[in-house]
């Protein structure tokens, strides 16, 4: 027991720290040293097998963060000509931040406002390729390509960050927190 008291009922038990006292004589008396000490823990991710839920985990951030990249390069792009655009930079960034840092509600935040996104953007490319005037000609053809290509990428884009998401809750909490602690060298980029 230490001399110590407190006022709880739990007793504190003190532990004496010991070290080994290194006589140098290279140093000069009253300068400091530094003793190196080597830690007496093992890591708990001392293991080199790394899972397929982790390896697609792991796969599928590095994509989400290009997409997210891409799309703060666009955002910043548009914002020069409207400043609106600084609202989608911020959200693109924390859609960065989530997939970096493995965090699911940001990054289903961010699933949920690209999905919103590309319904929106539908929506006033129907609604606008519908009302065209009657004096333009030819120009309704190449506007309904545009909008399907438009919102097929933007509904991949959407499937690949709600893959991960889905990922982040379904992998177990300790291959997660391996996963934050390590780079894997094996992954594959996710296309589909």
């Amino acid at each position: 027991m230490s001399n110590y008291t407190t006022k709880t009922s739990v007793p504190v038990d003190a532990v004496p720290v010991t070290g080994t006292i290194i006589h140098d004589t290279s140093i000069p008396s009253g300068a400091a040293r530094a003793i190196p000490i080597t830690p007496n823990y093992t890591t708990t991710f001392s293991s080199t097998e790394i899972s397929n839920d982790q390896i697609e985990c792991y796969s599928l951030r590095k994509t989400v963060m290009i997409l997210t990249g891409i799309d703060i390069f666009f955002s910043i792009l548009y914002s020069i000509y409207n400043p609106y655009f600084l609202i989608t930079t911020l959200l693109a960034v924390t859609g960065y931040y989530g997939a970096k840092n493995y965090n699911a509600c940001v990054v289903f935040s961010y699933f949920v406002y690209i999905t919103l996104d590309w319904l929106a953007k539908l929506s006033v490319y129907i609604i606008d390729a519908t009302h065209e005037d009657p004096g333009t000609t030819g120009g309704a053809a190449v506007m309904w390509v545009f909008i399907i290509v438009s919102t097929l990428i933007n509904m991949w884009i959407s499937k690949i960050v709600y893959k991960f998401w889905r990922s982040l809750r379904t992998i177990s909490i300790l291959e997660l927190a391996e996963l934050k602690e390590r780079e894997l060298r094996r992954y594959h980029y996710v296309y589909w």
